[in-house]
């Protein structure tokens, strides 16, 4: 139990509950894997009308369960809202609007703590986006550029995560589904030639024709294998062909990680917890 005297102690909570929903995606996710969401059977194959032999196939027939889409998603938000908190904690709850810090660059960053008006090529830049950050804790602007680095380039899994929960606002993140792979298939026909441990691939939604046996009948599968799968993130441009569960586990790790060292720096900062 977290103690709720603790510093970023909502933030805690929501990274807890981010777990949870990783932990609720894994089972569903193995439920999937039990379920036969491959088929394997025998087809007739013909020219014109004339039957020419048999086929092994295989098909894809099950789509992702939407609990581990809606899951995946719930973790990816909860574990955004984790790093929200914190900020709006170290702003005593007085500036919700203001987000945890992410840039596309460093640079970009860097600016946006800005406290001061700035004067560039005959125009007045106001203050940085995340001035009132940078107003609360002095130079943590600074630690969070160098120790945090939540830019594209830096931190990579923290930058990911930001524009994952971006995307999950307006869509499911849909996991790509592949391989799925039946292994350890055994067919014998009527002359007993038999053929074992044979494996097949199919992408997702997908028919693999595995063999054709010309002029052969009583074409019969002995063992149907076991089938298996791994779905990976490809947000294109965020986060592609990576393993969904190793990945949101990443993620996790960083934000606890993140939190952690922002209690440090503020507290060795001077910075008082608020008394709400």
């Amino acid at each position: 139990m977290i103690d709720p005297t603790t510093n970023f102690f909502q933030a805690q909570l929501k990274l807890t509950w981010a777990n949870k929903h990783i932990g609720q995606a894994h089972m569903i996710w193995q439920n999937f894997l039990q379920s036969d969401f491959c088929s394997i059977g025998i087809e007739d194959e013909f020219e014109g009308v004339k039957k020419v032999g048999e086929t092994l196939v295989v098909r894809s027939i099950s789509p992702l369960p939407a609990g581990l889409l809606l899951s995946i998603g719930d973790a990816v938000h909860n574990m955004r809202c984790a790093l929200d908190f914190s900020i709006s904690e170290i702003l005593h709850w007085k500036d919700t609007r203001l987000t945890f810090p992410m840039g596309e660059t460093r640079e970009e960053l860097e600016a946006s703590f800005r406290t001061e008006p700035e004067f560039v090529s005959g125009r007045t830049k106001g203050k940085g986006r995340n001035a009132a950050i940078e107003i609360a804790v002095p130079k943590i602007g600074e630690f969070i550029l160098d120790e945090i680095r939540p830019y594209k380039g830096g931190h990579e899994v923290l930058w990911a995560l930001g524009k994952l929960d971006n995307t999950d606002k307006h869509r499911l993140l849909v996991p790509v589904l592949v391989p799925q792979t039946i292994s350890g298939i055994k067919t014998v026909d009527d002359n007993n030639n038999r053929m074992t441990d044979c494996s097949a691939q199919v992408g997702h939604g997908g028919v693999c024709r595995v063999m054709m046996v010309s002029g052969i009948t009583g074409f019969k599968i002995e063992s149907y294998g076991k089938a298996t799968a791994e779905i990976f993130f490809n947000e294109v441009g965020i986060i592609e062909r990576q393993p969904v569960f190793p990945a949101l586990s990443a993620m996790l790790k960083g934000v606890n990680e993140t939190i952690e060292a922002l209690d440090k720096f503020v507290t060795s900062s001077g910075w008082n917890k608020p008394t709400r």
